[in-house]
């Protein structure tokens, strides 16, 4: 089978068959816009439209798959966190990086609540690390699941320390422009060595080590290697 070769036009007709018989579609916004794509689906009737990181995505760019004749669309998506990346100056002047996500959340917002549904179970951190953003963003109205809860309060250490070293300089790569920061490298690998050496972190817990920049992640690889 590998070594048959489809003309166009079967390779088109093997696509609209396997397309027009799938049961879900998966995609991305843009391609719901390709010729080809469009040809194959026009005819056909979505009983529902999914779109996830909703809020990441311009108000047009959502449009493109609703051509699609759906019955219902669901917006996935939390306008409190990443909102659509948007260069032009001008285009932000014109509301251009406001989602179809936040458009419809403001609308409903005082209008009928029951199309805004908030799913207020938080799975992905300790509850006191959830407090701050819970209480300066979302209200208060964020919970912590009961699992997760009785996990974290098993966990022998703090769930989070703030360490201020104000005295490292970033430098800047002349290849990549990325930054980094030695001092700040130097503790965190004196830090992840200090973990090391305590037995219910090495037997209970993982440890992460995250940098907002390429260099940064570089350098910390370096050490840790050296280590």
């Amino acid at each position: 089978m590998n070594n048959i070769e489809l003309t166009f036009a079967e390779e088109a007709t093997m696509e609209k068959s396997l397309l027009s018989n799938a049961d879900v579609i998966c995609g991305t916004l843009s391609t719901c816009g390709n010729n080809r794509i469009i040809s194959k689906l026009a005819v056909e009737r979505f009983s529902c439209i999914i779109i996830d990181e909703a809020s990441q995505c311009c108000e047009l760019d959502s449009l493109i798959p609703l051509q699609y004749n759906c019955c219902k669309l669901i917006l996935i998506g939390d306008t409190e966190q990443l909102s659509p990346t948007i260069i032009s100056q001008l285009a932000l002047e014109y509301n251009y990086g406001q989602s179809l996500f936040e458009r419809l959340c403001k609308h409903y917002k005082y209008k009928d609540k029951n199309s805004v549904i908030m799913l207020n179970v938080q799975y992905r951190m300790h509850p006191d690390i959830c407090k701050f953003p819970n209480r300066y963003i979302y209200n208060n109205q964020l919970i912590t699941d009961s699992v997760l809860e009785a996990r974290s309060s098993n966990i022998p250490v703090v769930p989070y320390l703030l360490f201020d070293a104000q005295f490292g300089s970033h430098v800047r790569s002349t290849n990549s422009g990325s930054l980094s920061n030695r001092l700040e490298a130097d503790f965190t690998v004196c830090l992840c060595e200090c973990l090391s050496n305590v037995q219910v972190v090495r037997t209970l817990l993982k440890v992460a080590v995250i940098a907002p920049y390429k260099e940064q992640k570089k350098l910390l690889e370096c050490l840790l290697t050296e280590r």
